[in-house]
């Protein structure tokens, strides 16, 4: 796995490090999980209080809308305080050319 090789040649010294990501599908999450087993990151997964619909094409049409009006869903967990992090990695899907 690229990107786990590509975190594990940054963690090479002992550091206090967290993967903070958001996954629709899973796909983000299994790569943040895999990340975090191999570098011992702490991990968050970031929930929306207003979720996605399941249905892609429904929830394309409104990430779209809500895109081109640079609107962004509400978290629902509570970001910790990072400053006592070295290293912060943000996983995200990539929809329409942007995070």
């Amino acid at each position: 796995m690229r990107l786990v090789g590509t975190l594990l040649l940054r963690f090479r010294y002992p550091c206090e490090s967290i993967i903070i990501y958001f996954s629709r599908t899973g796909t983000t999450k299994g790569l943040a999980e895999a990340a975090a087993a191999a570098t011992g990151a702490d991990l968050l997964e970031l929930t929306l209080k207003e979720p996605y619909a399941d249905d892609y094409s429904a929830m394309t049409g409104i990430a779209r809308s809500e895109r081109a009006n640079n609107a962004r869903r509400e978290i629902a967990a509570a970001i910790p305080d990072l400053s006592g992090y070295d290293v912060v990695v943000i996983g995200s899907p990539y929809w329409w050319g942007g995070l």
